[in-house]
């Protein structure tokens, strides 16, 4: 499976689990995932997925115009690449640029 190069970049999460460890599962239980793990468990890469406040980075406003021809199925194949570049454009934004920003990823324990 080949994930856009931007999947690489996003900073990946290291976590301990003793289950994993009593069980064998992991070895010291320690488990990393990255944002490809992600979208293979939820099916699809989007901004929802990396966070839950994008109100805070707007994406391209070409993408509310492209978003409806896409689902309806009449966009011609030069409007998905475009909407599909914009889309993980805005994946990018929040994923690399915004990493970092505590107002914008939320990590919860």
């Amino acid at each position: 499976m080949k994930f856009p190069d931007l999947f690489q970049s996003a900073p990946r999460i290291t976590v301990r689990d003793p289950l994993a460890r009593f069980l064998g599962a992991a070895e010291e239980g320690v488990i990393e995932y990255g944002y490809g793990d992600a979208v293979k468990l939820a099916g699809h890469s989007c901004p929802t997925l990396v966070s839950a406040r994008l109100e805070r980075v707007p994406g391209d406003r070409r993408i509310a115009s492209l978003l409806p021809l896409c689902i309806a199925r009449t966009a011609s194949d030069a409007q998905a690449a475009l909407f599909q570049s914009l889309w993980q454009d805005r994946v990018r934004m929040l994923l690399v640029e915004h990493a970092d920003d505590p107002e914008i990823i939320v990590v919860q324990h």
